[in-house]
């Protein structure tokens, strides 16, 4: 165990070892990897400075194992150097110096310590530290000894001074120069007396800035004869400019104002101090004058003249007064109208009035005869308009358009394109259905007819294709051809059949005709 906590111990110093300083020498020793005996090359390093390691290498199989071990020294260790190790090579630490006290060299301004070990070893510096005053030098913070000059005194060049004496103050210690008494001037009044304080005068230093101040006594009051006044007092004032009662309650005489009479127009006057004093007695604006200098606004169109009362005693109107009384006059002159004249909007009219034009009336206009203009203005407010199309106007009936447009036929009349009623005539040479009929020849056997054209409108016969030659229906007709051989003889009776044929064919067109006259006569 105690091998194992050397060895710990030797490789701790190994490792604090700087530059290790080496040494040889020959010896042998038990190598245990060789198991044996060996020649072994012995290595000193340097660890401490009560250590150094020694580093042992085989040399058969350079092994190498070390421990720790005691310095051997030699020499005697010095305040600057320490002894040598015969092994090793390394040193011991140095003393190191022990000084002595230090002391003031004979320069007054230096120091000097000693090494108690070696005298040979000394210190120098300058004496430093401490403050020198006027009188005294500075004394050195290290060696206690004083060093340099004192400063002497540094007198100002101004004075300082109490109340009695002046003189130069050291700026560095209470040291003091040209000491002497104070010489005053005549002196300056820098607060005036007044009657009842004390003024003073002030004396100054012709050396030093020093004063004093002496008291000046009061001068007393010096009234005046005549009463001064305010609304409600009198007194008598004080002469002196520099009077110091300003409260009139402290002045000779001071009492409130008595005597006298007020009435509305007139303060009472003080039967002291003649001066006039509380108020006026309040007017008695009772009185109804009609005056023009009591009016205040003439009569209008709508309102009656207002006058201002007066006082019953003085005359004085009540104009600008509080409360202004007033009473009326007369009566409102009525409105004077202007003419009606149409606004703006065409919807309404304005009458102004000739003494107020701030006075104006606005209707709206009428039409009550529907004559498109304001009864009352003239202005015309609307224009005909015929929106229903019946060629009249809508608002007052009047006729505006004849039927226009449209085209009349031999059946129809024309029908008017806006409002679509018929007016006018027929035109019977307007035909809407004119069919035309060839000419056909008679026989022995059937009539023929001419060549004509035939209205199915109107019901006409015509000779040309125009429809403007009218025929009767009969004049289309032509008559069948003679057949001799069955012409029948002068007082033959026997063919009677014949006969009421013919008879019948002779009423049939006597009928027609008849029909035919009568709706010409309808058609006109």
């Amino acid at each position: 165990m105690n091998k194992k906590i050397l060895s710990v111990v030797l490789i701790l110093c190994l490792m604090l070892a700087v530059m290790p300083m080496t040494a040889y020498a020959a010896g042998r020793a038990f190598c245990r990897k060789c198991g044996q005996v060996q020649a072994v090359r012995l290595t000193y390093r340097y660890a401490d400075n009560n250590w150094h390691i020694c580093d042992t290498t085989c040399t058969v199989c350079n092994n190498i194992w070390f421990y720790g071990m005691s310095h051997k020294w030699s020499g005697t260790a010095t305040c600057t150097s320490g002894r040598t190790c015969t092994e090793c090579g390394g040193s011991s630490e140095p003393l190191g110096h022990d000084w002595g006290a230090w002391t003031q060299n004979s320069d007054e301004k230096t120091h000097t310590r000693i090494c108690k070990r070696d005298t040979s070893h000394t210190e120098t510096e300058n004496c430093h530290g401490g403050t020198a005053t006027c009188t005294q030098r500075a004394t050195c913070t290290v060696c206690g000894a004083e060093y340099g000059d004192a400063l002497g005194h540094d007198f100002t060049t101004s004075w300082t001074h109490d109340d009695n004496e002046h003189w130069k103050q050291c700026s560095r210690c209470d040291a003091k120069d040209d000491v002497s008494p104070h010489t005053w001037d005549s002196g300056t009044i820098t607060t005036a007396p007044t009657c009842t304080k004390a003024g003073k005068k002030t004396y100054s230093c012709t050396k030093c800035d020093a004063t004093k101040i002496e008291p000046i006594p009061a001068t007393g009051h010096s009234w005046k004869s005549d009463w001064t006044s305010d609304a409600t007092h009198h007194w008598y004032e004080c002469d002196n400019k520099n009077c110091d009662v300003t409260d009139n309650a402290g002045k000779k005489g001071y009492a409130e104002h008595s005597g006298g009479k007020a009435t509305c127009t007139q303060n009472a006057v003080c039967e002291f101090c003649k001066a006039e004093y509380g108020e006026k007695l309040p007017h008695d604006f009772t009185a109804e004058t009609v005056d023009a200098k009591y009016l205040k606004s003439a009569a209008t169109c709508t309102e009656k003249a207002v006058y201002y009362k007066s006082c019953a005693v003085c005359g004085l109107s009540s104009e600008g007064t509080a409360d202004e009384a007033t009473f009326f006059s007369g009566n409102a002159l009525d409105h004077n109208w202007g003419a009606w004249t149409q606004n703006s909007d065409e919807k309404t009219h304005t009458r102004i009035c000739k003494r107020d034009t701030s006075h104006t009336e606005t209707e709206n206009c009428i039409d009550a005869n529907k004559d498109h203009k304001c009864d009352i203005c003239d202005y015309i407010i609307s224009e005909c308009a015929d929106d229903n199309k019946d060629h009249k106007c809508d608002y007052c009936g009047k006729k505006l358009t004849e039927h226009t447009g449209g085209k009349a036929t031999c059946k129809d009349k024309a029908k008017c394109e806006v409002c679509g009623a018929e007016y006018g005539e027929l035109d019977a040479k307007n035909h809407t259905d004119l069919k035309h009929f060839p000419a056909t020849a008679a026989t022995k056997t059937t009539e023929g007819n001419i060549e004509y054209w035939y209205c199915e409108g109107c019901g006409k016969y015509y000779s040309d294709k125009d429809g403007t030659k009218e025929i009767k229906k009969a004049d289309t007709v032509t008559a069948k051809l003679k057949d001799d051989s069955k012409s029948p003889q002068t007082g033959d009776t026997s063919n009677l059949a014949l006969w009421i044929a013919l008879l019948f064919v002779s009423g049939g067109a006597a009928i027609g005709t008849t029909v035919v006259s009568r709706k010409k006569k309808y058609n006109r």
